[in-house]
């Protein structure tokens, strides 16, 4: 075959459940005549296409259609249609904004409808994302953000599938990372922004800064300062209510936050038992109440749709909740069945058909009705009913890092372990990635420091 079956394969399951489910899918192809002819069987029944192409990127050509002629086949044999069509990437928004560069605004919801076999309603909801957007794109081709990792945590989510290390487990860690964090910070920043580069946001994420001591915080946070200064926006991945207290915030207001994050997923204290929280809803409104009268930050709040035990009531009442409590931004996630997280190895597995797609309608409409408009959004796999995550907030907070991540049209430069560095090179990126094994990271730091900065410094 002209297309990798292996590859293809792999289309075929980023597709909802029910296209897996007892169906025996055969495909074949060739080219005659600059006529790519494309044949896909399904438990006997035969679906047959052709295209014209030439020799001109005509593998990605290849790939666009044989994708296409997959979904389609699947779509006439089951019956079913599927909101994002044929697309199976994690960058939907960044095909509408090249699109809305190229041929303007109706013609690129038409073009995601007729060429991506996406539903009306998800391509509008891309293009209007990526018209939000446009004004706070990134055109200065040195600019860099800056994304620290602390990958420690108060307990492991069930979904989660990040490299991160149960806080009492390896408490005896927490100083000797830190150390080696900042020794990387402070080398490499310093290096970086003597080659011209110019910060444009600070990210700290995780796991959870804010599982650590503050002191412990305040030596990372301190080491950035040093480096770095003037960004357009810092954020503070805060995430588990249970990690924020006034010692806490008495160290992060030192510094120049101006985004924080408190994902509390869900309101319903069943399932935030159920997936591994050790904190209660009720501890959430204490922590958004103490970040209101303990600073001045723009408060973003993660919330998940289609949890394990979630119905579209108890999911109701988490958007009431979080609406009620009027942050600046609210993140809507699809859940998604992650490799390594701890309900795959207890062979959970996404349903399909499920009451996701309803919860997302929901929180949308709601969102909308309050104020809240949809500025990024990113797919992953194996999401509940082929869902997305989006970013909805009010005028004037949209959060840029997240939007210059999903463009990739800025450079990252990614400290701490498992955090991975990327430059913009030739239209596309390179990556380098510091060791994901705290132990590993901290014993080569001298290393690390070298490559990163040579990885910075290469033409």
């Amino acid at each position: 075959m002209y297309y990798d079956v292996h590859e293809l394969q792999q289309v075929v399951n980023e597709f909802v459940p029910v296209f897996k489910n007892e169906l025996i899918m055969e495909y074949s192809d060739e080219i005659k005549n600059d006529i790519y002819g494309f044949k896909a069987v399904i438990n006997g029944k035969s679906y047959v296409y052709s295209h014209n192409v030439d020799k001109e990127n005509l593998k990605a050509k290849i790939k666009f259609f044989s994708k296409n002629d997959v979904y389609d086949s699947l779509s006439n044999y089951t019956g079913i249609s599927i909101p994002w069509g044929s697309h199976t990437g994690v960058r939907p928004v960044a095909i509408a904004g090249k699109l809305l560069r190229q041929i303007g605004e109706e013609n690129t919801v038409e073009a995601l409808v007729n060429d991506y076999r996406m539903s009306k309603e998800k391509a509008r909801l891309c293009t209007n994302i990526a018209l939000t957007q446009q004004p706070l794109l990134n055109n200065n081709k040195k600019s860099i953000d800056v994304y620290i990792s602390v990958p420690f945590c108060i307990s492991r989510c069930t979904y989660c599938s990040f490299s991160l290390i149960g806080i009492e487990k390896k408490r005896h860690l927490h100083s000797t990372y830190t150390k080696a964090l900042c020794s990387e910070i402070e080398a490499v920043g310093k290096a970086v922004v003597d080659m011209g580069y110019v910060p444009r946001c600070l990210y700290i994420g995780g796991g959870t800064p804010t599982a650590i001591r503050p002191e412990l915080l305040d030596m990372i946070m301190k080491s950035a300062a040093k480096v770095f200064s003037d960004f357009k926006e810092f954020t503070l991945e805060a995430g588990r209510a249970d990690t924020i207290d006034t010692d806490m915030l008495k160290v992060i207001n030192k510094y120049n936050v101006t985004r924080f994050n408190i994902n509390p997923q869900t309101m319903n204290d069943d399932i935030l038992k159920g997936i591994g929280r050790n904190h209660s809803s009720e501890d959430v409104f204490t922590a958004y109440e103490l970040v209101r009268s303990n600073g001045h930050f723009n408060v973003n709040m993660d919330v998940i749709a289609g949890l394990p035990g979630e119905t579209i009531e108890s999911f109701k009442n988490t958007i009431e909740k979080v609406l009620k409590m009027d942050p600046e931004a609210i993140t809507v996630h699809t859940f998604a069945l992650k490799r390594a997280s701890s309900l795959k190895k207890q062979d959970y597995g996404i349903k399909g058909n499920s009451v996701a797609d309803k919860m997302l309608e929901y929180a949308y409409k709601r969102l909308g009705e309050m104020g809240y408009n949809p500025y990024y959004l990113y797919r992953q796999k194996n999401m509940e009913d082929n869902g997305e995550n989006v970013g909805f907030c009010k005028k004037g907070y949209e959060c840029v890092y997240n939007i210059d991540i999903m463009e990739e049209n800025t450079h990252i430069l990614a400290f701490g372990s498992g955090a991975v560095s990327k430059r913009i090179k030739n239209d596309g990126l390179i990556r380098r990635s510091d060791p994901k094994d705290i132990e590993v990271y901290i014993d080569r730091i001298k290393d690390t420091v070298n490559k990163s900065i040579e990885f910075f410094s290469k033409n």
